[in-house]
């Protein structure tokens, strides 16, 4: 048996950033995965019965099985991290999509599944049901502040200057990396900071295309 091959080419998957999502070595993880979980439930079973008292009186299982059922279980453990590491990375780039729709230099475009455009779709119904019913409240709260509504337009701009190191979380929620040149489509409100102070201009649709 070639233990951790499909979870291997799971993540050799993550190297294709426009590769749709791959149900069939997802299946094919799952089912790996499953057959070892029953393979070491029958060697733990076969043990039992086979097992012997230890100086202490209690039962001890026979050296000789216990490496074969520490590989079922390292096997079943890499499956695991392969298959979570993976949907992660995919929920990130349905993420991305959604908060930075506009597509870099020369970064290919990402296809998703049916069940991802699924999930993209209901991510965004929920997000504007949350801004829908929120907004109003958060606008209400910063009025009795003396503070100015919150504005969500989103608008398109290009980094002049990183203004951090790596990766941030901004006030929405969504994770952005400047890199100076990139461009991004953001809501005003965080970005309006690091446009005051040069760090990011906002575009016209005519200088996109430029």
């Amino acid at each position: 048996m070639d233990f951790g091959r499909y979870g291997r080419e799971l993540l050799l998957e993550l190297k294709r950033s426009n590769a749709a999502y791959n149900d069939t070595l997802v299946s094919s993880c799952l089912q790996d995965l499953n057959l070892h979980v029953c393979a070491l439930g029958d060697q733990v079973a076969a043990a039992s019965r086979d097992q012997h008292a230890s100086t202490d009186g209690k039962p001890k299982l026979s050296m000789s099985v216990r490496p074969s059922i520490l590989l079922q279980e390292a096997a079943i453990h890499r499956n695991k991290r392969c298959l979570l590491t993976y949907h992660w990375v995919r929920l990130q780039r349905i993420q991305k999509q959604y908060w930075s729709p506009r597509q870099e230099e020369n970064e290919e475009p990402q296809q998703l599944g049916p069940a991802e455009e699924d999930f993209l779709q209901a991510y965004q119904q929920l997000h504007q049901r949350y801004a829908q019913n929120t907004l109003p409240f958060v606008d209400d709260l910063r009025a009795h502040a003396g503070l100015p509504p919150l504005n969500t337009e989103r608008v398109l701009l290009r980094v002049v200057t990183a203004p951090t190191e790596g990766p941030v979380v901004l006030a929405s929620g969504v994770s952005v990396e400047f890199r100076v040149g990139a461009t991004h489509f953001l809501p005003w409100n965080d970005v309006e900071e690091w446009v005051r102070k040069g760090h990011l201009r906002v575009l016209t649709g005519e200088e996109h295309n430029e």
